[in-house]
């Protein structure tokens, strides 16, 4: 038996770690693009004041965070699918 679930066990893992780990990498670099728009627009505050960018400016942090939370929630449900398969070869 163990012959069987071993090498299919070691599989799901393999597959399912990589798509997580992808996911998880896509969901960072969302955050970064949004955590460096917010440090852009701290650090300029004068100009973004000046030229009433303000609402762009927060209009592109939320899209990058909000990719960041989508993302991050698809890297949740590949998780738990890969952790459900993990189970049912088991």
């Amino acid at each position: 038996m163990f012959v069987a679930v071993i090498p299919s066990m070691g599989l799901v893992i393999c597959y399912g770690s990589h798509i997580v780990s992808k996911t998880a990498k896509k969901a960072t670099e969302a955050a970064q693009k949004g955590s460096a728009v917010a440090e852009g627009a701290i650090s300029a505050v004068r100009v973004v004041q000046a030229f009433g960018a303000l609402t762009k400016l927060s209009g592109n942090y939320l899209d990058c965070l909000s990719e960041a939370s989508r993302l991050g929630i698809h890297r949740s449900i590949f998780g738990a699918i890969m952790l459900g398969s993990v189970f049912f070869v088991a």
